[in-house]
């Protein structure tokens, strides 16, 4: 049998019972209910788009973390919520809201599908110039200096070096109560992520060097190491965001070299992580003074899937439509996500600007904390109902597909350019904003998106012309108009 074949006939089965399994092995008690059907259809889809992708060579990243959201937050959660009607946040929901919930998701994912197949299989797709600029490895280790050079003081602005091992939720505390949000989040992103950005820059021309047959010098293996040590220390598990911490790992997983067998190893890891992992790597969100095994006696996997607030996705899903039903509220046209992509206005200057999708929700719900998710389904739908999710989620799809392909150009090319580390760590990213808010979602993103531009900046073409006249220049670079066909 083709190994491919094999591949999928194995991870198929597992994928689209675990959530059956689970809840078989659990003590809680559990009814069946209509609802359980569309989300059983979403299930499957989702378990046979990562089984397929799973035994394919090709390195659709953006994809295979687009469906694994989909399968983590809205199938294998919201099936075990629904099936013990436990659900993360206070809410009482019938069976006509929870089966209309289920369908938004649903029209979005052929929506998004849909848009992924417009583009034909063997049409070239042009990377746009200011992605494919190569990687200036001469400005990286002088950003690297920079961004190190600046860690003290802005880690004296936030209290220092106690506060870098602070437990997260008390380090939000003392912060907020300090500094005011916009101060706060130039502070703690202006100490993590440019060092990070950099970092994964550094790793691509490393690989890109390799990959060509080229030696990389020692020092240049030193300062990677060391910049992916000090972002490991600036972005550790006890005080960063758990979503931060995974778009580390999953970038850095998806700059390494590409096998055969590295789509199935992606999945099958990150499906673990977010089902096993994630959970428990927020035991120090409050204290340092935790044991590990009395919080493993108290808890479970299928509590934490069906009353841990990580797992709202499905159910702020459910509350938006509630809120649309229920309290007469209008559509709002555009409203929640002109507030996100100008997230960078000040309310000083637009004094009625829109606050994050998932607080607005909460507050119309009367939830005392506000700070929830809202997945895009939610943003797309309360902006414009039914026609702007298949719209939007068919732009996205069109856009994701055309990612990927840029992605493949630059593995492909084996050279070191600036899409090679936006798309890895977008990759990654991708799960903060599906789950949003996209407000939070974009203003945490356009730092690494500066970041990694600010990589590929070269002196002035005509200057290195002259130098190239003079015999000391570098090699011309390669048309940044490159395509690839496929994939």
């Amino acid at each position: 049998m083709n190994p491919r074949s094999l591949s999928f006939l194995i991870l198929f089965p597992v994928l689209i019972t675990l959530p059956i399994l689970v809840l078989a092995a659990s003590t809680a008690r559990f009814a069946a209910s209509l609802p359980l059907v569309p989300v059983g259809l979403i299930l499957a889809c989702s378990s046979a788009r990562l089984a397929a992708m799973a035994s394919s060579s090709s390195q659709r990243i953006l994809a295979i973390t687009f469906w694994i959201f989909v399968y983590i937050f809205l199938a294998v959660a919201p099936f075990l919520q629904i099936a013990t009607q436990h659900f993360p946040w206070p809410g009482n929901y019938d069976d006509t809201l929870l089966v209309k919930s289920c369908f938004i998701v649903i029209a979005g994912l052929i929506a998004f599908e849909f848009g992924q197949y417009l583009i034909p299989t063997r049409k070239a797709i042009l990377v746009p110039r200011i992605l494919n600029r190569s990687i200036n490895s001469s400005i990286i280790p002088i950003l690297g200096v920079i961004a190190l050079a600046a860690s003290p003081y802005l880690l004296s602005r936030i209290g220092g070096v106690e506060m870098l091992f602070a437990p997260r939720g008390i380090r939000s505390q003392v912060l907020m109560s300090e500094l005011d949000i916009p101060t706060m989040m130039l502070l703690t992103h202006g100490l993590s992520t440019p060092i990070y950005v950099l970092s994964v820059a550094a790793l691509v021309v490393w690989i890109a060097r390799h990959t060509r047959g080229q030696r990389t010098a020692w020092l240049w293996k030193a300062m990677t190491i060391m910049m992916l040590g000090a972002t490991l220390v600036l972005n550790n598990p006890i005080s960063t965001a758990r979503f931060k911490v995974g778009t580390i790992l999953l970038s850095i997983l998806f700059v390494l070299p590409w096998r055969r067998w590295s789509s199935t190893a992606a999945i099958s890891g990150t499906v673990f992580g977010l089902l096993i992992l994630f959970p428990f790597a927020d035991l120090f969100r409050n204290t340092l003074d935790i044991n590990l095994s009395a919080r493993l006696a108290q808890t479970s996997l299928i509590s934490e899937l069906t009353e841990n607030g990580d797992y709202d996705a499905f159910q702020m899903i459910t509350n938006a439509a509630m809120v649309l039903e229920q309290s007469g509220t209008d559509f709002q046209l555009g409203r929640q996500i002109s507030g996100a992509l100008f997230f960078w206005v000040p309310r000083a200057i637009w004094p009625n600007k829109p606050i994050a999708t998932g607080v607005w929700i909460a507050e119309r719900q009367g939830y005392g904390f506000t700070n929830l998710s809202a997945p895009l389904w939610v943003e797309l739908f309360i902006d414009g109902g039914w026609l702007l999710l298949m719209i939007g989620f068919m732009g996205y799809g069109y856009l994701a597909r055309v990612v990927d392909r840029w992605h493949a150009i630059s593995h492909k090319s084996g050279q070191a350019r600036v899409v090679s580390i936006l798309i890895p760590i977008y990759a990654g990213y991708q799960f903060f904003l599906l789950r949003g808010s996209l407000m939070p979602a974009l203003a945490y993103l356009t730092p690494i998106v500066l970041v990694a531009l600010l990589c590929g900046v070269h002196a002035p073409r005509g200057r290195l012309k002259f130098k190239n006249h003079q015999g000391r220049g570098t090699m011309p670079l390669s048309s940044p108009r490159s395509s690839v066909m496929g994939q």
